[in-house]
């Protein structure tokens, strides 16, 4: 139990900030750091009870990402058409990036799949690579400034300016 609540809390969060900032950002969308925060720490505390529910693999994700919708649509107070788009974009480039770490690792090391997402120490080292990637790839989505579509009114920002 204290397991997954570390795994939620210092695993969890910072992945679904860089999945949203990345999202946003391929979307043109500004939004203030602190409704980004908060939205994923809404969305960590969630993703804590929906891996409790024993349901199919997979449709937890499914669930975690309609879920994630539904709070960006009322924290940023984005229209429900353009909120969908930067939610799908972060989640399917983390989940690329997932399954080219864990096929190219797998060449390298032998993974022990049982062990992810329940142990810890095992889980902390897999999350860390996926999150030092996934950084790399905010880092040259926000200096070459590339967007892969424009969502974004003329000038808006969502929440406080910096």
């Amino acid at each position: 139990m204290l397991d997954l609540i570390f795994i939620t809390v210092f695993l969890s969060f910072p992945e679904f900030v860089l999945d949203l900032m990345i999202g946003l950002s391929l979307c043109n969308i500004k939004v203030s750091l602190k409704k980004i925060l908060l939205v994923a720490f809404i969305q960590a505390f969630v993703a804590f009870f929906v891996w409790k529910i024993h349901i199919p693999f997979g449709l937890h994700n499914i669930i975690q990402k309609l879920i994630c919708w539904i709070i960006v649509i009322i924290i940023l107070e984005i229209k429900f058409y353009k909120a969908i788009v930067p939610v799908l974009i972060g989640y399917f480039l983390d989940s690329i990036i997932q399954g080219i770490f864990i096929s190219s690792a797998g060449l390298f090391i032998e993974l022990d799949f049982n062990r992810l997402g329940v142990e810890f120490g095992y889980t902390l080292i897999y999350s860390l690579c996926i999150f030092i990637i996934l950084s790399i790839i905010l880092l040259i989505v926000k200096k070459t400034n590339f967007h892969f579509c424009d969502l974004s009114a003329e000038g808006e920002f969502i929440g406080e300016q910096k």
